[in-house]
């Protein structure tokens, strides 16, 4: 086998190897003005709400804001008491990325 083509035959195998499907998204439009609250995933006081964004945050901040309106008026019933960002960082050999935003809340008193 030629070593030279090598390195073109990893590459071959990795693009074929990956899904070309997109992830959950609460995001349905750009710019951030439609959400779908549905795939929120929910635990006690804690919630998941999946943005699945190439890019640091700081690039997305109407998306993630936006979410968190919309998280908001789709439970009129609870008080957000925290929340962050679960992000990839840019590193050697990946991208930035924004997976999605962590809540925690408690009922509305």
């Amino acid at each position: 086998m030629n070593l030279k083509l090598l390195p073109i035959l990893i590459f071959a195998a990795l693009v074929v190897g990956c899904s070309s499907s997109r992830p959950v998204s609460a995001v349905k439009a750009l710019p951030a003005n439609a959400y779908d609250m549905s795939v929120v995933v929910t635990v006690g006081n804690h919630s998941y709400i999946p943005i699945n964004l190439d890019g640091k945050p700081n690039e997305n901040v109407d998306v993630i804001l936006g979410a968190l309106k919309a998280f908001e008026s789709a439970n009129p019933n609870l008080e957000v008491t925290g929340w962050q960002i679960e992000k990839q960082q840019l590193a050697y050999v990946t991208s930035p990325y924004t997976y999605g935003i962590w809540v925690d809340h408690h009922p509305k008193k």
